[in-house]
């Protein structure tokens, strides 16, 4: 019998075992949108190698909605960990 996707079995055969998800919360990302668009980002990648190469054979601009959100996610992860430094 295979084991079910649960939260158990991507802790015990995904996952470091020493994993601390509490260490994901940080006072610099306060509202999560940096982690939030990485994540996004990895989707992007997955969705675009995974899906639309194998349905395709190509990677070729498609022009609709979800391809702009997809391809711009990884240059947007970038913008909340940028330190504006304000001179006098």
């Amino acid at each position: 019998m295979q084991d079910e996707v649960t939260p158990s079995f991507i802790y015990r055969h995904l996952l470091h075992k020493d994993a601390n998800f509490k260490k994901l919360k940080t006072r610099e990302d306060p509202y999560h949108i940096h982690k939030t668009l990485g994540i996004l980002s990895l989707c992007s990648f997955f969705y675009r190698y995974g899906v639309q190469y194998p349905a395709t054979g190509n990677l070729v601009f498609s022009g609709d909605w979800l391809y702009w959100l997809t391809i711009h996610t990884a240059p947007i992860t970038s913008f909340p960990s940028v330190d504006i430094c304000e001179t006098p």
